[in-house]
């Protein structure tokens, strides 16, 4: 039986909460099974540079926080608790964790200390926000390749301040 339920009541509308204490590093489900798409949703979970899955029985129903209990691995398909998550506790993630671009950008209302101001995909956030979280291997790659990509047009702006002395 899965460590948790679905549930309408919660201050944003649907999500998950926890039925028992899970502790930190537990297997809180799997998404192997998920729908694989090539375009986000507002709803998907992006899984790859170009691809996202639908999980109407646990993705989808995990909301946004800046404080979160649990942590997608990408890899083995699998919703990990990030930290020791009480019963009755919500389920949750850090959603540019995953998101390299949000299809819908919104305001973050979670009250985490230290949180977002909105919540938008890794694209747009500095590193410095996103070392805070454990974050998937696509993500780290690509602002990595983005951090390159500024680097290389720094460098280029600069030999043509150069050229132009």
């Amino acid at each position: 039986m899965r460590p948790f339920r679905k549930v309408s009541r919660l201050r944003f509308g649907k999500g998950l909460i926890a039925t028992r204490a899970i502790p930190r590093g537990a297997l809180v489900a799997s998404f192997r099974g998920a729908r694989t798409r090539g375009a986000p949703t507002y709803q998907s979970v992006q899984i790859g540079p170009q691809t996202h899955v639908d999980d109407p029985t646990c993705l989808n129903l995990l909301n946004h926080s800046c404080a979160p209990t649990v942590r997608i691995h990408v890899g083995r398909r699998a919703v990990i608790a990030h930290r020791r998550i009480r019963k009755g506790e919500p389920l949750t993630f850090f959603y540019p964790s995953t998101e390299w671009r949000m299809a819908r950008p919104f305001p973050c209302h979670c009250g985490a200390p230290g949180g977002l101001a909105e919540v938008r995909g890794a694209r747009d956030l500095p590193l410095a926000v996103l070392r805070r979280f454990p974050l998937s291997a696509h993500i780290r790659r690509m602002k990595e390749a983005q951090a390159r990509a500024r680097t290389g047009r720094r460098r280029a702006r600069a030999r043509i301040r150069e050229t132009a002395a």
